[in-house]
């Protein structure tokens, strides 16, 4: 016959049965509701509500604190209206040119020009149609930047120090100056300094002392002498940020790298060495310049002293277009898997709306007409291609960030997703996908494509059971002109933790070496009550768990969370009586 009921960290207890209960542990603390319900509040069910998409991407786990990051998308817009995703734009070809490159764009007096990457050609278009506008030459290696200054549209030349100028666009001046000595000129800028504003060129191997990098200044009419030698070789870009030139200098053979100088208007200054890339691109955003390089298509942000990289756009090929337009930074890549395609950075984060354009290259990006043009390289017909705001993509889809609940390691039962979104219309729809634990493959939990439908209510097939779950929203549309909009969704969960049992006990702490207390063999208890209630106090003390062997002699390991002692009303005896109030929790 067994001496005890109940054994605690090997120590026998007797119990007062009628108080003896035992149940499941509940996990979570009850919350007290104020103001609106809301979807917390729901004493089951569970919901998690997705309804912004305006953050951009590159979230993995879903952060409640930026509710509108998500991990991955193409080809769609979630910042256009705020609330609302659809299909981004279509980049449409504008132009298909004889030539192997179009490097460098520029809007002026109400045009667009465009400079070939490896002919002397510029380009003009007037809105309506393309059309040569002039020729640097034979034996020009190409047209390296576009650059208004003084009323004029400046046009440099990659073979030599020959700069070209036009007033309307039709009749240029060629050369309007000349850098004696250089091999080329990539770097146009125009700065204010001195009371005076200046174009500011920076030449290629100017031939001196040493075979590197010059600057000069063009007033309109004459050519200054060389203001400051750069270390390096040459140069593929600058860039003004306030009252602040900075030029890039670049070695691009063997040992690749670059430097950043500055020059404030009086003084020039060395900022820093790069030594393992160097900048082709740069382009003021905000309070800091933004700068394109040559490899890794890394795109980083410097703001004077601190140089910090903001993404990686592409694995080949140097980042030549980086564009500020409609309060965000643009940039220009390639891949082969999305074709030619546009970035946008709003400060915060990345999205990529535009994809899947022609073109082995991105190159140079400008504004006109309201809408991004973008150049590329090809064999034998370069495109320019433009955001088409009049035509939507036909497909494009997002990849949710991973949802956990703020529990990672509590399993979820997830029951039903819901998708409400515009009426929907003729050949327009919204596919759902979910994976489990960021592994596997994508399962469809249903299309929403009735016409005039606003919402579509998709069932977990049984049980389905995961701590993350992501999803994959795919947009279509059968008309450019329209697109489908997703306002949110909502997944319906419940939380399913291990079960744990609980257990609430009362047992008899008295007796007295002269009156034991008396075991359920009949057998005296070796200890006195109040070395019971000793050894109970002590066993709460112990930071760790403790065995537990139940009623019906099955063991567990168990914390001892909690113990109450008061004076027992009724007893076997008079002396030391007590009761304690256990309660163990299964670990």
């Amino acid at each position: 016959m067994a001496q005890y009921h109940v054994t605690l960290g090997g120590q026998g207890l007797i119990l007062n049965l009628k108080a003896y209960e035992k149940r499941p542990a509940t996990p979570f603390a009850q919350k007290l509701a104020t103001g609106d319900r809301t979807y917390d509040d729901l004493t089951h069910d569970q919901v998690m509500v997705e309804s912004d998409w305006s953050g951009g991407d590159g979230q993995l786990v879903r952060d409640p604190a930026q509710p509108g990051r998500y991990r991955a998308g193409q080809g769609v817009d979630g910042y256009g209206e705020r609330g609302a995703l659809r299909l981004g734009r279509t980049l449409a070809t504008s132009y298909t040119s004889p030539e192997t490159g179009l490097r460098c764009l520029a809007s002026f007096r109400g045009k667009l020009y465009a400079g070939a990457e490896a002919s002397g050609k510029i380009y003009r278009y007037d809105g309506a149609a393309w059309a040569q506008a002039f020729d640097l030459g034979a034996g020009s290696a190409g047209v390296t930047t576009l650059v208004e200054y003084g009323g004029k549209l400046y046009a440099a030349n990659a073979s030599n120090g020959q700069v070209a100028s036009t007033g309307d666009g039709t009749t240029w001046s060629y050369p309007a100056f000349t850098v004696a000595g250089a091999s080329g000129i990539h770097a146009l800028a125009v700065l204010a300094a001195g009371g005076a504003l200046r174009l500011y060129v920076v030449a290629d191997e100017v031939l001196n002392v040493t075979l590197a990098a010059r600057v000069f200044y063009w007033d309109g009419s004459l050519l200054s002498g060389e203001q400051f030698g750069l270390l390096e070789r040459w140069c593929r870009a600058a860039a003004v940020l306030g009252s602040r030139l900075y030029v890039f200098g670049a070695e691009t053979q063997d040992q690749e790298h670059g430097a950043i100088y500055s020059f404030n208007g009086t003084s020039w200054s060395l900022e820093r060495h790069l030594p393992d890339n160097y900048v082709t691109a740069a382009a003021p955003f905000g309070a800091d310049l933004s700068l394109g390089m040559a490899r890794g298509g890394e795109v980083y942000r410097y703001n004077g002293s601190t140089l910090e990289l903001l993404r990686t756009l592409s694995a080949s090929g140097p980042l030549c277009g980086l564009f500020p337009f409609g309060g965000a930074l643009w940039a220009s890549a390639y891949t082969p898997a999305l074709g030619v395609y546009l970035v946008r950075f709003d400060g915060q984060a990345w999205s990529i709306p535009h994809e899947g354009a022609s073109g082995t290259a991105a190159l140079g990006l400008a504004a006109y007409q309201g809408t991004l043009f973008l150049g590329t390289r090809a064999a034998a017909s370069a495109a320019i291609h433009k955001v088409d705001t009049s035509a939507y993509r036909l497909s494009g889809l997002l990849e949710t960030s991973l949802f956990d609940a703020r529990l990672p390691s509590v399993d979820k039962v997830f029951r039903a997703l819901t998708a409400n979104h515009a009426p929907l219309a003729a050949g327009q729809s919204i596919e759902v996908q979910y994976r489990l634990e960021d592994a596997g493959a994508w399962i469809s939990l249903g299309t929403s494509s009735v016409v005039g439908a606003t919402s579509a209510t998709f069932a977990f097939p049984g049980n389905v059971v995961g701590k993350l779950i992501a999803f994959r929203v795919l947009l279509a549309t059968a008309d450019p002109a329209t697109s489908p909009a997703l306002y949110d969704l909502a997944l319906r969960y419940v939380l399913a933790p291990d079960a744990k049992r609980e257990w609430e006990l009362e047992t008899l702490l008295e007796g007295t070496p002269e009156l034991p207390l008396l075991r359920l063999d009949g057998t005296p208890e070796p200890l006195a009550g109040a070395q019971l209630s000793a050894s109970l106090w002590t066993r709460l003390a112990t930071k760790g768990v403790q065995s537990y062997v139940d009623l019906d002699g099955t063991s567990y390991t168990v914390w001892l969370t909690d113990l109450r002692e008061r004076v027992s009303q009724l007893s076997q005896r008079t002396g030391y009586q007590t009761v304690a109030r256990l309660r163990l929790l299964e670990c």
